[in-house]
């Protein structure tokens, strides 16, 4: 009796275990199919009625469902559960069902409200069936070799681990949200390069219309604004300055106001017509047609760099003077 109440009880008990169920199955199947009965002797001294069993399970493996009105008062409640049964197959269905069912309820969201316990068992439950490392960095995430170390950022890398571990992340979901997370970062600065090789396209189309306006070939043009730049110090290839249509056209215009021989022979600093640097630097902030005025107050880097560096000559060549008088 007391193997067939235990039994029973997982049968009506959704929220027991997977594990508690299989087993009680186990032992459900084996009192079902004994068909063992007390002795008259022993029914007579006992006053007890018949077992509720003893005409449930049939000899060919069927079930009669009238048996379980005469279910003892604790395991009552089944008896619904195993109305419509026909045969003791059907009733190991309806507990495989049942454990199924119990098993799904253990991974149900947990109350707001839940207890610290609960909580604490639900994480490990978890972390054992995703099969989270017991540390973040047990994740084994690291930088790609293909990713280059001014892309990966390991303060933001370590942080995104954290709280993926602290929700129990797996760790194939770990690796595909890394990958797909530098795949798009990736994309994107693939994106905005061409974008800027684009833009300075463009600006190469506008200063050769501008050159050709002019009647000058392009390619002269910028060979000519390139030979200028380096003069002031400036590099044509490497400085973003030097990007601008207007920019590139206007060196090219300086370089037709000293003249080619002189931007040659370096004999062409003295841009204003003149070998004091002071008036170098005066002309361009004061006089509206020298071709570095409007570069000077756009703040053109590498035209403030050249006035200061005329200013700082002029200041030099006065402290000479005054020295040797």
């Amino acid at each position: 009796m007391s193997e067939t109440t235990s039994s029973t009880t997982a049968v009506g008990t959704a929220d027991a275990t997977t594990q508690t169920g299989i087993s009680t199955s186990s032992a459900s199947a084996a009192a079902f199919t004994s068909t063992a009965a007390p002795t008259s002797a022993t029914t007579q001294a006992s006053g007890a009625a018949e077992p509720w069993h003893k005409d449930w399970l049939q000899a060919d493996g069927s079930v009669n469902n009238k048996a379980l009105e005469r279910l003892p008062d604790d395991i009552k409640h089944i008896a619904p559960s195993l109305a419509n049964a026909r045969n003791i197959e059907d009733v190991m269905r309806k507990i495989s069902t049942l454990n199924l069912m119990a098993g799904k309820k253990g991974l149900a969201p947990l109350p707001a409200d839940a207890p610290a316990d609960a909580v604490k068992a639900r994480n490990e439950l978890m972390r054992q069936i995703n099969g989270v490392p017991e540390k973040a960095s047990d994740y084994g995430i690291t930088r790609p070799e293909n990713v280059p170390p001014e892309m990966w950022n390991d303060g933001y890398v370590n942080g995104a681990l954290d709280i993926m571990h602290k929700f129990n992340a797996p760790p194939e979901m770990v690796k595909a949200l890394v990958a797909h997370n530098m795949q798009t970062t990736q994309g994107q600065q693939a994106q905005q390069a061409e974008a800027e090789k684009a833009f300075f396209a463009d600006q190469n189309k506008a200063a050769a219309a501008m050159f050709v306006k002019d009647g000058l070939s392009a390619e002269k043009g910028f060979d000519l604004a390139a030979r200028t730049a380096r003069q002031l110090g400036i590099d044509p290839e490497a400085d973003p300055e030097f990007k601008s249509a207007k920019t590139i056209y206007a060196f090219a215009k300086v370089a037709q106001m000293i003249g080619e021989p002189k931007l040659v022979t370096g004999e062409g600093k003295n841009l204003a017509g003149s070998a004091d640097p002071a008036a170098l630097a005066h002309d361009v902030r004061t006089n509206k047609a020298n071709p570095l005025y409007a570069e000077y107050y756009a703040g053109n880097k590498g035209v403030l760099a050249k006035v200061q560096g005329w200013e700082s000559e002029a200041r030099a060549l006065k402290a000479k003077a005054g020295g040797a008088r």
